[in-house]
């Protein structure tokens, strides 16, 4: 095994990402109907897009389409915008309309967020605790494993960073978020750039760096090896230790 870092290769690394990315995905959709159910999402959206079906019919409008059809004309375009106009305040006037609006939109933002978090923390902290070595399970069938960038084992403190404030936060509901703002009109173009620019570096970021490092990598200070030819070590004071048998058994070879 040898004491610098074993770099893995990138098909492997890529092998591994697709198998934990199914398994992700699959979390993340069972935790999102189990939420849905418990916050009761379907009734919510259901009372909302009755509301806007009530307030539709009443107007002859279609909420979404503010301009009347193409071929109408001017004074029937005129006159579907005053009726657009009456019907958007008739519906932000209903008190119904307007909890089940707030409890929709938060529960978009409130669902994805939690059971994005919830896999995140049993794929990529729980089972690489469980595991040892930083492996998930498709890091694990690959024989891939994470360390520190001086081939020391990760701490659980370190495994939390690593999977929860880079690739969680940073990785994931940051570029999310962004973009959610963006389609809300909150950010505008600001919010595009953020995501965009953080969705790049990911992508860029294992292309142009020796040991093929991700963002989350070198954010949180850790590496992906080949762990059958990768010395590990526990912690610092036992690479030392090697090192200094290593330094010793060199030099005396050397008297020879």
């Amino acid at each position: 095994m040898g004491l610098e870092i074993q770099r893995a290769s990138m098909w492997k690394r890529i092998s591994a990402w697709l198998f934990d990315s199914i398994l992700m995905v699959s979390v993340v959709v069972l935790v999102a109907y189990v939420l849905s159910g418990m916050l009761h999402y379907d009734q919510h959206n259901a009372r909302l897009n009755a509301a806007y079906e009530k307030y539709q019919t009443q107007f002859h409008v279609e909420f979404g389409q503010p301009e009347a059809a193409e071929d109408a004309t001017d004074e029937e375009k005129e006159a579907y915008k005053l009726r657009y106009a009456e019907a958007e305040e008739a519906l932000k006037s209903d008190p119904e309309a307007i909890e089940a609006y707030g409890k929709v939109s938060n529960l978009v933002l409130l669902i994805p967020t939690i059971s994005l978090f919830v896999a995140m923390l049993l794929m990529e902290f729980i089972i690489p605790m469980l595991l040892k070595n930083g492996q998930t399970l498709g890091k694990k069938i690959f024989s891939l494993g994470v360390v520190r960038v001086d081939a020391v084992k990760m701490s659980g403190v370190q495994t939390f960073v690593r999977a929860i404030l880079c690739k969680y936060t940073v990785g994931l509901m940051i570029p999310l978020y962004m973009l959610i703002f963006m389609i809300l009109g909150v950010m505008g173009g600001m919010a595009v750039l953020i995501a965009l620019g953080l969705l790049l570096a990911q992508v860029l970021c294992p292309l142009f760096n020796r040991d093929h490092r991700g963002l989350h990598d070198l954010l949180s200070g850790t590496v992906t090896v080949d762990l059958p030819s990768q010395k590990v070590f526990n912690d610092a004071q036992e690479r030392l230790d090697y090192m200094k048998k290593v330094h010793a058994e060199n030099a005396a070879r050397q008297d020879y």
